[in-house]
């Protein structure tokens, strides 16, 4: 049952993602907006983004001690990586970034980032308000 529930919530997500992304790829301007837009889907910052990120931290954590949810933590992580590295690699071919620019160093730091603003806003959300993690994002974008 938990297993199907994250499913859902990672198909939920997903959908939410390809829109952004959709419009990330058809942009002529304004990309760094649209990226930080994207990238804020996976944050906190409404109160269905907070069950989803409440509901993602109890199954990350729970799927450290059951093997059987292991491979479906694994591959929503691996999802959320991947796309970063694809929004990087655009943004690189664009021009936009330097073609010096590490891409799996950036995407394990933004991966991190997401992953700690998450965790600060489920465990601290008075301290941690979507404004604040709103512009952690802004400023931590490349």
């Amino acid at each position: 049952m938990m297993i199907f529930t994250m499913d859902q919530l990672g198909r939920r997500i997903g959908e939410r993602v390809a829109v952004r992304a959709d419009r990330l790829l058809n942009a002529d301007t304004d990309r760094r907006t649209l990226v930080e837009d994207l990238l804020a889907e996976f944050l906190p910052l409404d109160d269905d983004r907070r069950d989803e990120a409440m509901a993602w931290l109890a199954f990350t954590v729970a799927a450290r001690t059951r093997p059987a949810f292991r491979a479906s933590a694994d591959a929503q992580h691996q999802y959320v990586r991947d796309l970063i590295t694809r929004i990087l690699r655009e943004a690189v071919a664009l021009g936009r970034l330097s073609g010096e620019l590490d891409l799996t160093v950036e995407s394990v730091r933004l991966s991190a980032l997401l992953d700690g603003l998450t965790m600060q806003a489920v465990l601290y959300p008075d301290s941690t308000p979507p404004e604040l993690l709103r512009k952690a994002l802004r400023r931590s974008l490349p």
